[in-house]
């Protein structure tokens, strides 16, 4: 069958360059955005199956700890935190996944700088920093990018790594809910579980394993929540000292619960990690393109999910500017 997006010959060619330069490279690092969500951490750890299988040295390194959301993984022991590899030297290859720009990847970005660097990304906007850049914005997620690429290149695709892009797809298509969702991606879904990946049980694990911190967040932000604009927006926020029991958690998925009202256009989640170091991830359910707006505080992302950090502003003084911006467009 011909996918779409493997319509494109240019597509095609660069999965086909890319893996050539796995081939040919002596030791690879892989790393994506910091705040980690399901595509990024299950996309890296697909790309590590083939690694592996092909006998490549390789590494998983970020620049934070994994958040306890994900620790259900069976190879989650293999992601590293910089401070943990010692010598970069060795590195001749760098494979980057899921970052809009070289700033999302965090610290790590000092230590690789100077390394070949293949960028692997979804979102508009991408700043293509890469020395090899492969951006498919049609694309729903890197799980579906790499489907294509292990199809292309006729690498056969194991249990393991089915599972790891089924994963990848439902987190970044909220089990097919999103606007990117193409009829493509429901045929992908169908031959990776033809390969035995068992929906309840991912299903299972992004929606019913829950860490008690995250319920705990989840009644934090309930609480906190307010509305502007007719009812038009929502939101709420996380502060440094919510974030002191544990700040590796996984928290982007909570601005979701923001979204259910019916009057409801546009929602956003503020988290400070940092005294006065924000993180915003923001949803749009109509008309709204929320990338824009995103990309005015210098983020990005989808027209309906983006993000960005901002530093060295108040919590009051975000939310008015937020605020201030979406009523020119809704």
């Amino acid at each position: 069958m011909k996918f779409q997006i493997l319509k494109n010959r240019e597509i095609v060619k660069k999965l086909k360059d890319i893996n050539k330069l796995i081939k040919k490279a002596r030791k690879i690092l892989i790393t994506g955005h910091i705040n980690t969500d399901g595509d990024n951490i299950a996309s890296q750890l697909a790309l590590s199956k083939y690694l592996e299988e092909i006998n490549k040295d390789f590494n998983i390194v970020w620049s934070e700890k994994v958040s306890d959301n994900f620790y259900y993984f069976n190879d989650v022991n293999k992601i590293k935190t910089i401070d943990e590899i010692k010598d970069y030297s060795n590195y001749d290859l760098i494979i980057i996944v899921d970052s809009g720009d070289f700033k999302r990847i965090g610290e790590i970005r000092e230590r690789i700088k100077d390394k070949f660097i293949i960028n692997i990304d979804h979102h508009k906007g991408n700043t293509n920093f890469g020395n090899f850049n492969l951006v498919i914005n049609k694309a729903t997620s890197i799980g579906e990018i790499l489907y294509y690429f292990f199809i292309v290149n006729n690498i056969k695709i194991s249990n393991e790594i089915a599972f790891y892009l089924y994963f990848s797809i439902v987190s970044d298509t909220g089990f097919f809910r999103f606007d990117a969702v193409h009829p493509d991606i429901h045929i992908i879904a169908s031959e990776l579980l033809k390969k035995g990946v068992n929906n309840y049980h991912v299903n299972f694990l992004i929606h019913q394993s829950k860490t008690m911190s995250f319920i705990k967040y989840l009644g934090t932000i309930l609480n906190r929540i307010s509305f502007a604009l007719d009812e038009k927006v929502c939101y709420s926020y996380l502060l440094k000292e919510d974030f002191d029991e544990n700040k590796s958690l996984e928290t982007d998925s909570l601005v979701e619960y923001l979204g259910m009202v019916k009057t409801v256009s546009v929602y956003f989640l503020i988290k400070e990690k940092e005294k006065n170091v924000f993180n915003v991830s923001i949803r749009s359910k109509f008309d709204v393109d929320v990338s824009k707006l995103a990309f005015q505080f210098g983020g990005g992302g989808h027209t309906r999910a983006a993000g960005f950090r901002v530093e060295n502003i108040s919590l009051d003084n975000l939310i008015e500017k937020i605020l201030e911006n979406l009523e020119k467009v809704i």
